[in-house]
């Protein structure tokens, strides 16, 4: 049996949703189905570009961010979608040749119907 190969799916500070990607936000994976594919790389930019808006500069708090909990509440259906979108595309253009470990998905059906948020807790002041 052929080993496949791991894609890391998820929204890091400034990288997601396929964390294997380079300066400017296009997948890096090493694999050109994937690197290649000019909707996947759209996606990947859409997706990232939103997810940093949520994160803005802040020194009155704890971390020296302010992550915006509402604006996170607006856009997780957004974001979830697109994820979808770049885990059925990859699956489509590999084949199924590599296997996806999606560590976002999870957490944002739970800020999208429990109202959890994901780093809502570092906008804690600094006193």
């Amino acid at each position: 049996m052929r080993k496949k190969y791991l894609i890391y799916i998820g929204l890091e500070f400034i990288y997601g949703p396929i964390l294997d990607c380079d300066e400017n936000f296009y997948p890096d994976t090493g694999f050109d189905e994937i690197d290649k594919n000019e909707e996947i790389k759209r996606i990947q930019v859409e997706t990232s570009k939103l997810w940093r808006s949520l994160w803005s500069n802040d020194p009155d708090t704890s971390s020296g961010m302010h992550y915006d909990v509402d604006r996170e509440r607006e856009i997780a259906p957004i974001l979830l979608e697109n994820i979808k979108r770049i885990k059925e595309m990859i699956l489509e253009v590999t084949n199924n040749g590599v296997e996806i470990h999606d560590m976002i998905s999870k957490w944002l059906i739970k800020v999208i119907n429990e109202g959890y948020s994901l780093y809502g807790d570092m906008n804690d002041k600094v006193y």
